[in-house]
């Protein structure tokens, strides 16, 4: 299935962002010299983009590259590379402004596709008239997942004690919530990677889960896939798949099973 195509929490680009503007992030704050590429990588450190003898961008990179933001900064540093991706498209919402009026249909636009919220529940999310970076942000980490239906698949899970499920169950369960995302074909290694940087059971891994921490997973996993999907990363997840197992369930040949 192409990443992000339908689904419950199907989203995608809204079509209202012009790549090959160079947006002053500096004017928010924001400093992606953490997440810019290292050394000898061939991309510009200022816009992350290839850099020819001419000096110029040789070739399109994908939204996140062009920030110099990959797969491994938004799983080591999930709130850094929101910053940076968002906040360009914040940027380009609010213009010199800085802010943006919460009846904005870009704004708004912007929100219904990249988090579960529907338009009817923006009014009771979008709090202040004037929508400022921190709000914008925060409207899209906090309603990644729908909390009613996170929980109701918790309580669809077999219970250890009546209170925690089994960290295995859990998994399980967050593969299929994110085949409802169009997320299909991922290796093993890649799931591991993936459930660390969503706390699925614990440090280890082999907690129980409570209901509070499947939420708190759930929401981390869907920011991950949908930063993932508007940073243009989506085929940095299938990386590790051969071309011959991607989407489709198999065990690859060289013996890593995919999802």
């Amino acid at each position: 299935a192409e990443a992000f195509g339908g689904g419950a929490y199907g989203g995608g680009g809204a079509g209202l962002w012009d790549d090959d503007d160079d947006l002053p992030l500096e004017l928010l704050g924001l400093d992606n010299s953490a997440l810019t590429p290292p050394p000898g990588s061939g991309r510009s450190a200022a816009t992350g983009g290839s850099v020819g003898a001419s000096g110029g961008a040789a070739g399109r990179l994908g939204r996140g590259e062009a920030l110099g933001v990959d797969l491994d900064a938004v799983l080591g540093n999930l709130e850094g590379s929101e910053e940076v991706i968002y906040g360009e498209a914040f940027v380009q919402l609010a213009g010199d402004d800085l802010v943006v009026p919460r009846g904005d249909d870009a704004l708004r636009e912007f929100l219904v596709s990249h988090t579960a919220l529907g338009l009817a529940d923006l009014d009771r999310v979008l709090t202040e008239e004037l929508v400022t970076l921190d709000g914008f942000l925060r409207a899209l980490r906090d309603n990644a997942a729908e909390d009613n239906e996170v929980i109701d698949c918790f309580f669809g899970l077999p219970s250890v004690d009546g209170e925690s499920v089994d960290p295995g169950e859990c998994r399980r369960a967050l593969k299929v919530l994110a085949q409802s995302m169009g997320i299909d074909g991922l290796s093993v290694s890649m799931w591991e990677r993936i459930f660390g940087a969503a706390s699925v059971g614990g440090p280890g891994g082999e907690q129980n889960v409570s209901m509070e921490q499947w939420v708190v997973s759930c929401h981390l996993l869907f920011r991950i896939f949908r930063l993932v999907d508007f940073a243009d990363l989506s085929p940095s997840l299938l990386a590790a798949a051969p071309a011959s197992t991607r989407g489709g369930g198999a065990s690859s040949s060289a013996g890593e099973e995919t999802f």
